[in-house]
C-alpha cells in the first residue's frame, strides 16, 4: 500500500471520527432520557448507513476513483461508524440488567441500518434518474 493510500485512509479516519462525537454528543445533548438509552450511537450508526447506501448507489452510476472511495467508504464511513462501541452499551445494558433497553438498541441497530441503507440507496437511485430524465 503506498503512501497516498495510506494518508487518505488516516485523513478519512480522523474525520469520520470528529463527526461522529459531535454526532453522538449532539444527539445526546438533545433527546431526554439520553443518559439511559445510547441515542448518539444509534444516530451515528443509522446515519452512517443511510450515507453508506447514497454513496454506493453513488458510485454504481460514476466513476469514483479508488482513492476517493478509499477516503469515504473505509476512512471516514469506517471512523464514523460504532459498532464496537454500540456493541459495549449493548453489553453493559445486559449487564446492568436494562433488559428491554439492551434488546431495543441490538433491534434498532441492526434493523434500522439495514433499513437505513437500503433507503439511502433507493433514494440516490431515484434522484439519480430524476437527474437523467431532465436533461
Amino acid at each position: 500500500m503506498g503512501l497516498t493510500k495510506i494518508l487518505l485512509l488516516c485523513a478519512g479516519g480522523a474525520a469520520g471520527t470528529l463527526a461522529r462525537y459531535l454526532l453522538s454528543i449532539g444527539v445526546a445533548g438533545a433527546v431526554p432520557g439520553a443518559a439511559a438509552f445510547p441515542y448518539g450511537t444509534l444516530a451515528v450508526n443509522l446515519s452512517g448507513a443511510f450515507v453508506m447506501g447514497m454513496l454506493w448507489a453513488l458510485s454504481s452510476q460514476l466513476m469514483i476513483p479508488v482513492e476517493v472511495k478509499l477516503l469515504v467508504f473505509v476512512g471516514f464511513l469506517g471512523a464514523f461508524t460504532t459498532f464496537s462501541t454500540y456493541v459495549l452499551e449493548s453489553y453493559n445494558l445486559f449487564a446492568a440488567g436494562q433488559m428491554k433497553e439492551a434488546v431495543l438498541n441490538v433491534i434498532y441497530n441492526n434493523a434500522g441500518s439495514i433499513i437505513l441503507l437500503f433507503a439511502g440507496i433507493l433514494s440516490t437511485r431515484a434522484v439519480l434518474a430524476l437527474l437523467k430524465g431532465g436533461n
